[in-house]
C-alpha cells in the first residue's frame, strides 16, 4: 500500500509542473509507432494545434518532439512522465506541459493529458 503522503506529493508535483512549465500546448500526434515492449521510453512527435501558454517562440504548426515512458499499470517509473500503453495507442492528441527552448527539439515533458478527440476549443 502506498502511504497517503506519497500520493499527495505525486499530485502536488503534477500541479507544480503544470503551473510552472513555460509551455502548455496541445499537439496532434504524428508518426507514432507501437512500442516493441513495455515499459519503454519512446520519442513522441506532434504538431502544435493550440497554445495555452508560451513566450511567442512556439507557434501553431510547429513540430515538437520529446521523450515519454510507456508502461502498464504497476510498471510506472519513478520520476519521469509516463502514460499507460492502451491510452497511448488510442491517442490522437496530447496536451503537454513542456520545458525547453524552441526551435531546439530537446524538450522535457513535465506532465500530460491524452485525448482521442478532436483538438480542444478553449
Amino acid at each position: 500500500m502506498i502511504p497517503f503522503n506519497a500520493m499527495t506529493m505525486e499530485l502536488e508535483g503534477r500541479i507544480y509542473s503544470r503551473t510552472t512549465a513555460p509551455y502548455h500546448v496541445q499537439l496532434q500526434l504524428e508518426g507514432k509507432s507501437e512500442p516493441s515492449r513495455s515499459p519503454c521510453e519512446v520519442v513522441l512527435q506532434g504538431r502544435v494545434v493550440r497554445i495555452f501558454r508560451g513566450d511567442g517562440r512556439l507557434g501553431s504548426g510547429d513540430c515538437v518532439a520529446f521523450k515519454l515512458w510507456v508502461c502498464q499499470p504497476g510498471d510506472e517509473p519513478t520520476g519521469p512522465a509516463y502514460i499507460y500503453y492502451e491510452p497511448f495507442m488510442q491517442a490522437t492528441h496530447i496536451e503537454a506541459y513542456l520545458y525547453g527552448t524552441h526551435p531546439i527539439a530537446d524538450w522535457l515533458l513535465m506532465s500530460s493529458k491524452l485525448s482521442v478527440a478532436q483538438p480542444m476549443n478553449r
